[in-house]
């Protein structure tokens, strides 16, 4: 039996043992969480309104249980029980607005009671090993609310509850554990299926098209995948939070949410969420979302061009997208980006490479989920249908269009509503600044896209810069679509897209800036000295993009959370997130540095075959120049 038999049949059985244990914890009494009880006063005096096991509770998991529109007073009870496994001090805390209590087997541990804003109050108690139970109190009394659940178990440091170790009501210990080793066993198992498919659909990219001493490429991307979904942080916040509830409530409450934001993602993401429902949570899938898109697309733009590159130019092309561009920043949230960059790059590609209806339906598709960019895709489709002479490229962005106004009608009762009437942000000292919709001069708008120092993509995306030294025919429809992304955005009121690191409207960049890098890289040995010189240092700038975004965020840029200051971290250089941890250091986690480690380990790779030849050709011309030298002097004397 071949190695492939026995992967493939690893993978058969890993799903049919990870189907019997989800079928197992479903039918499990024990459910996990804690029993949440609702009410709509802030004193716990009213009749409950919602019910809900929640795993665990916290701020999103509040927000789903009000279908995303939370009453401005309200208060709440978590009820269940938790298993310690150590004698000794156990801490627990909560942050919360406002006040919260915890008491463990009844007796009070955590005061963090009273009207106020986010804060966490912490206690500690000394228990035995054993099923304890924890009862929680919450109220909200107006403005902005929050709460978390933490704990720290002995030699632990605080963190979050994890659910695992809770249940919705009590039980003896072996029974707690029994239902605690099907959970565990069911995310490991999880787990390994994703390794698995990842090393199959990797591996299978590379058997068909690569040589032995190729194995470090595939080595890297297959390790990258793995870091990327269990190491790189996940957290759905912002706009990825009000997506995520979107879904929620249809899922869950059959409604469809009136928010401006596209629900084309969101639903692509939902066999995540119902993979939630019976191997961790909803929020844990779906906070990976955008990373299994990413590698999808990977895969899929690997496969494209085979027949359109070089091996050596492809592998490099996509380990820069992984290690050296802004897609490791962007993965870490819901965002709506990542599946609108990834669906119209592997879209338009798929339509150079022959595959016309499938590549305009992923390119429409991905167009759909983020509207600005119905700009781009037109202008892309004028580019194919100027090159292939015909017309009928053109109805791909047509489709859109409508795809666009359905949306609008189906969820907001008018194909022009858009949900965006009237957006307008703060009055700053910006002289354009508080106008609402497309009201910012389109030339200061190009000028601020392109080269802001907070938020220029030529800064985030240098190979933009660099010319194709080869023809890679798709390149021409990926600067279509993102000149008209910028021309679309540049009169946008928030062309910069708020508080999110670097220029987040253009991920797209990413994807013509790392080809034409890798076109560069993979010529190193035919370039000239100076060549070399611009190919290291846009290699460099590339790396710390990727390291930057991964690892410090916005780190030391707490003036960008004000209006009034906000400006600060869009044109002054030494606010921009790019540079600040060389003005402001701010230590990383572990999770960060690993990360880190993985795109100086990649940039190695591309680098030293670059500076090898640096030094081959430095040293080849001061022999040069010395020889000139010798010459010069003899015939003087």
């Amino acid at each position: 039996m071949s190695l492939w038999a026995h992967r493939y049949g690893l993978a058969v059985a890993t799903f049919a043992l990870l189907s019997a244990l989800i079928i197992a914890r479903r039918l499990d009494p024990l459910p996990e969480g804690l029993r949440g009880t609702y009410f709509t006063g802030a004193s716990w005096a009213s009749a409950s309104v919602h019910s809900s096991v929640d795993a665990p509770p916290s701020t999103t998991r509040i927000f789903a249980v009000w279908r995303a529109s939370p009453p401005e007073t309200f208060s709440a009870t978590w009820s269940g029980s938790f298993v310690a496994f150590r004698e000794g001090p156990y801490t627990f805390a909560t942050l919360s607005d406002d006040g919260s209590w915890v008491y463990v087997d009844g007796q009070l541990v955590v005061d963090n009671g009273g009207s106020h804003g986010a804060q966490t109050r912490t206690g500690t108690i000394t228990l035995a090993p054993g099923v304890h139970t924890l009862f929680i109190r919450y109220f909200q009394g107006g403005g902005p609310f929050e709460f978390q659940l933490l704990w720290s178990p002995p030699g632990s440091p605080l963190s979050v509850m994890p659910s695992w170790v809770l249940a919705a009501r009590t039980a003896d210990l072996p029974r707690f554990l029994l239902s605690i080793g099907i959970r565990l066993a069911a995310m490991l198992l999880g787990v390994v299926g994703l390794v698995l498919a990842a090393v199959i659909g990797i591996t299978a990219l590379w058997r068909s098209a690569t040589r032995p001493d190729w194995t470090v490429e595939l080595g890297l991307l297959v390790s990258g995948a793995a870091l990327l979904i269990f190491v790189l942080p996940h957290e759905i916040e912002g706009d990825g939070r009000i997506r995520y509830l979107a879904l929620a409530e249809l899922i869950e409450w059959h409604g469809v949410s009136r928010t401006p934001y596209s629900l084309v993602g969101p639903l692509v993401s939902a066999p995540l969420y119902f993979l939630g429902k019976f191997v961790g949570t909803p929020d844990w899938w779906c906070a990976r979302f955008n990373t299994f898109v990413f590698l999808a697309g990977l895969w899929a733009m690997g496969t494209l061009l085979r027949d359109l590159m070089d091996r050596q130019t492809r592998d490099t092309f996509l380990l820069l997208l992984m290690a050296a561009s802004m897609f490791p920043y962007h993965l870490e949230g819901y965002f709506a980006e990542v599946f609108t960059a990834v669906c119209v790059a592997v879209g338009l590609l798929a339509v150079r490479s022959g595959h016309t209806a499938a590549g305009w339906t992923a390119a429409v598709t991905g167009a759909i989920n983020t509207p600005a960019s119905l700009g781009g895709l037109g202008l892309a489709a004028a580019v194919e249908a100027w090159d292939t002479r015909q017309v009928r490229h053109f109805i791909a962005p047509v489709i859109a269009a409508f795809g666009l106004m359905a949306e609008s009608w189906l969820r907001r009762g008018s194909p022009f509503a858009t949900g965006y009437e009237g957006n307008f942000g703060a009055t700053t000292l910006l002289p354009y600044s508080g106008k609402p919709g497309f009201s910012y001069p389109l030339a200061f708008g190009v000028l601020s896209i392109t080269l802001s120092f907070g938020k220029g993509i030529f800064y985030y995306a240098p190979g933009l810069l660099l010319p194709l030294r080869r023809t890679v025919e798709v390149n021409r429809l990926w600067i279509a679509f993102l000149i008209g992304l910028i021309l679309v955005y540049a009169r946008w009121w928030a062309w910069w897209g708020g508080l999110f690191w670097g220029p987040r409207f253009f991920l797209f960049a990413s994807v013509p800036a790392a080809l034409a890098l890798a076109d560069w890289i993979g010529r190193s040995r035919d370039l000239r000295l100076r060549d070399l010189w611009i190919a290291l240092v846009f290699l460099t700038l590339s790396a710390w993009i990727a390291v930057e975004g991964a690892m410090f965020d916005f780190a030391g840029l707490g003036a960008c959370r004000t209006d009034a200051t906000e400006w600060l971290c869009l044109y002054v250089p030494e606010f921009s997130a790019l540079w600040r941890p060389f003005v402001e250091w701010t230590a990383p986690t572990a999770q960060q540095w690993i990360i880190g480690v993985f795109c100086l380990i990649v940039y190695l790779r591309f680098a030293t075959p670059i500076v090898r030849e640096l030094v081959l050709q430095s040293r080849a011309a001061a022999a040069a120049i010395q020889q000139a030298r010798i010459r010069r002097g003899a015939w003087r004397f």
